[in-house]
């Protein structure tokens, strides 16, 4: 019957009772340079040195850790 809970407790889910939930998205817009700089606090300077891509070491959560406490902060 409809409105009653018929599952004595079953904690299985049937997909098909799901109801369909269709999600707008919105489009990236990027920022204007006037929105950019109204939104950072000093005179934006361009990165004019390399950036350099390096594949994970599993040390940056240690050091992590130590350069926060060092810092001053603590998780």
């Amino acid at each position: 019957m409809l409105g009653m809970d018929t599952t004595s407790g079953d904690t299985s889910h049937d997909p098909s009772d799901t109801p369909i939930v269709h999600v707008q998205t919105i489009p990236h817009v990027p920022m204007t340079e006037a929105q950019i700089q109204a939104v950072h606090i000093g005179v934006l300077t361009p990165l004019r040195q390399p950036i350099s891509l390096a594949a994970y070491d599993p040390a940056w959560p240690r050091l992590f850790e130590r350069a926060a406490a060092r810092a001053g902060h603590t998780r």
